[in-house]
């Protein structure tokens, strides 16, 4: 799990949201486990943004500057890794 953009940055405010990138080895239905995330995390008092992908997803977009995945392995923080 990767903490990006203005709360790994340190530049969170009261406006700001967490963005949080979960990676997945393998097929994964995004949207349930999203879904789950959101559920999970519906009391953490913060606004949530998650994005799922595959290590699969990182490796074939990752210099796709239309995608976040560079941008949130480049200035993340990996906060949870199993």
């Amino acid at each position: 799990i990767i903490l990006f953009g203005s709360a790994a940055r340190g530049e969170m405010t009261e406006e700001s949201d967490l963005d949080i990138l979960v990676v997945v080895r393998g097929p994964v239905n995004r949207f349930h486990l999203t879904q789950e995330i959101y559920g999970n995390m519906r009391d953490v008092g913060v606004p949530l943004d998650v994005v799922v992908a595959t290590t699969e997803d990182l490796q074939a977009h990752r210099d796709n500057p239309g995608m976040i995945y560079g941008i949130a392995l480049e200035e993340g923080r990996e906060v949870y890794a199993q």
